[in-house]
């Protein structure tokens, strides 16, 4: 990984085809209030291809992810 800058890292080396990656399921709660998040699924490019649910729970915004986003990569927004 390398720093691009202070709020931004990426990777330097992304290995080589084929590539197998997988999707797991995960329950992501943030400390944010959740009508102000937003969760998109992203493509291979970084580009946004659908919106992810984010829920209200006494944490914050809760996001459940997985293989049915179809997808490694999210983006989340929080709005101020």
């Amino acid at each position: 990984m390398k720093q691009v800058d202070k709020a931004h890292i990426t990777l330097t080396e992304r290995g080589h085809a084929p590539m197998l990656v997988e999707g797991i399921p995960a329950v992501l709660t943030l400390p944010a209030d959740p009508a102000r998040t937003t969760c998109y699924a992203l493509d291979p490019r970084g580009e946004r291809k659908a919106a992810v649910p984010v829920e209200a729970t006494s944490g914050g915004a809760k996001i459940v992810i997985g293989p049915h986003s179809r997808t490694v990569w999210y983006e989340v927004v929080i709005n101020k």
